[in-house]
């Protein structure tokens, strides 16, 4: 289901063996508050075929952020998790952060 809640078609999915993975932790306003390494894991990357999709989370906090993902400011511009310190904005809808994590077909 995509950010507009229309279904969403699967293309492809590849795998990215060994990437840094991250836990993210926002307060209410997008403020990164913690950003926690807990290892390389084989992390998917999933091509849609008509929209972009969100890191899931709940309650400001999400697990699993791969290194191969990129963010949105709250300010507009994307960066990717590696970047990401402590401190920065980030726009957040319903506790996920929006994303350009996985690549768009169209």
């Amino acid at each position: 289901m995509g950010a507009d809640r229309g279904a969403e078609v699967i293309q492809s999915i590849e795998l990215h063996a060994a990437r840094p993975c991250f836990r993210l932790e926002f307060d209410s306003n997008g403020k990164l508050t913690r950003k926690q390494y807990i290892g390389d894991f084989t992390v998917y990357a999933i091509q849609l075929d008509r929209s972009h999709t969100f890191l899931a989370g709940t309650g400001g906090v999400i697990d699993g952020a791969s290194s191969t993902h990129t963010v949105q400011y709250a300010g507009g511009g994307f960066v990717t998790v590696f970047e990401m310190v402590p401190g920065e904005i980030f726009a957040l809808t319903s506790g996920a952060v929006a994303s350009h994590n996985y690549r768009k077909l169209q």
